[in-house]
């Protein structure tokens, strides 16, 4: 399957309202493929999505906290929006897999055009209340933090995670192929900054969170 028409509509009023990322403010080119929608949106709907290349991308070294820093990266305007409409059009699979937001906070696909594609602006307070009170209930409490997270993923397991959500193969191969794009062919790694991402990375935890869920720790 393609990009539908209402998908990638979508897509542009979102990366217009929303930047392209978490990092970046909103690059000109938005405005003008903005402007040009509907032609825009000619040129992509219906069509095999291995006719849209990934284009190059942009990395900058951002800071992180007070003494830390991170290397962030800023898509090809028309990849933002390709992504963004396939997780627009997609992303409800991956969502549909995942424990419920009781247990699994970050980042739960709920598309808005306001809000974004996520459900929750308060997630990490809610995740850290939720915390509290359960600890309360026992004398000793784990806390764990996967280091450099996005760094770590490798892209085989997001194709399998994608498989498993029923994204079809074209749309699977155009992401893999994006991610490889922005890392110089190396099999592991996802970019940060980029809003859609964020679910996808998130799908790369479904197997660990339900090895956790399994085991009796209720909360990742």
């Amino acid at each position: 399957m393609s990009l539908t028409s209402n998908s990638i509509h979508w897509a542009i009023k979102f990366v217009d309202s929303h930047s392209d990322g978490d990092l970046f403010p909103k690059i000109l080119e938005i405005n003008a493929i903005n402007e040009m929608a509907d032609e825009f949106v000619r040129l992509i709907e219906g069509k095999d999505l291995s006719s849209f290349p990934p284009g190059s991308c942009r990395r900058f070294i951002v800071p992180k906290d007070e003494i830390a820093y991170r290397q962030a990266t800023q898509l090809d305007p028309q990849d933002s929006i390709i992504l963004s409409a396939l997780i627009y059009q997609y992303g409800q699979g991956i969502e549909d897999r995942r424990l419920p937001s009781t247990t699994v906070f970050s980042y739960r696909f709920k598309p808005d055009i306001t809000l974004g594609l996520y459900a929750s602006q308060t997630s990490w307070n809610d995740f850290w209340t939720t915390v509290y009170e359960e600890s309360q209930k026992f004398s000793t409490i784990l806390y764990c933090d996967i280091a450099d997270f996005y760094n770590q993923i490798y892209h085989h397991v997001i194709e399998n995670q994608l498989i498993a959500s029923d994204f079809p193969n074209q749309a699977i191969k155009w992401i893999i192929s994006l991610l490889e794009s922005t890392t110089a062919g190396v099999s592991r790694g996802v970019p940060v900054g980029p809003h859609p991402v964020h679910l996808i990375a998130e799908s790369a935890m479904i197997p660990i969170d339900n090895s956790l869920s399994s085991m009796g720790i209720n909360l990742t």
